[in-house]
């Protein structure tokens, strides 16, 4: 499943952002 790839990636760069 990409999806989950895709949201782990998002989780792990959000608080890379902050």
């Amino acid at each position: 499943m990409e999806v989950l790839l895709l949201l782990t990636s998002i989780i792990l760069r959000y608080p890379v952002m902050t």
